[in-house]
């Protein structure tokens, strides 16, 4: 499923004029002209389900993205937490990384909780000199917690 919503997301966003950043995937950028006449790029960061668009019109260039995922009416106007993190647009937005860790943590362990169990105590080491990855018989992940413990990775990006 992941693999075809991300096809679908692909086709649309070419087909809106964007592309996608070789560095970040989530990244969409597409030229644009200022209405002095300035070229310009508009940016689109389109992760799960948040949508940032850095542009001179952005709620023209977020209805058209509506158009093929539509977006709650109130969702749309100027940000103020993308990815969990506060968002405070000036000239240039500031992230408060204060709120931003705290309610990743908090996700962390709501979903914990969800799930019987609790964060650990800090560590000195993240594993133990003697672990060997390929002996390692622990379950894989299903779909629901692979896709989880990507979205904890994103957080850290």
């Amino acid at each position: 499923v992941g693999a075809d919503f991300r096809n679908h997301l692909r086709d649309c966003m070419e087909h809106l004029g964007y592309e996608s950043c070789k560095a970040d995937p989530d990244l969409w950028m597409r030229r644009a002209v200022t209405d002095k006449g300035s070229v310009y790029y508009e940016y689109l960061l389109l992760y799960v389900d948040d949508c940032l668009c850095v542009s001179e019109h952005p709620r023209e260039a977020l209805m058209e993205v509506d158009k093929y995922f539509p977006m709650k009416p109130s969702s749309i106007g100027p940000p103020k937490i993308y990815l969990g993190a506060k968002i405070d647009g000036v000239e240039a937005c500031a992230v408060s990384t204060s709120q931003y860790i705290q309610e990743a943590v908090r996700n962390v362990e709501s979903y914990l909780e969800k799930q019987g169990m609790t964060l650990c105590k800090a560590s000195g080491a993240l594993v133990t000199k003697d672990y060997r990855p390929e002996l390692d018989m622990s379950t894989e992940l299903g779909a629901e917690e692979s896709t989880h413990y990507q979205s904890l990775i994103g957080v850290l990006r």
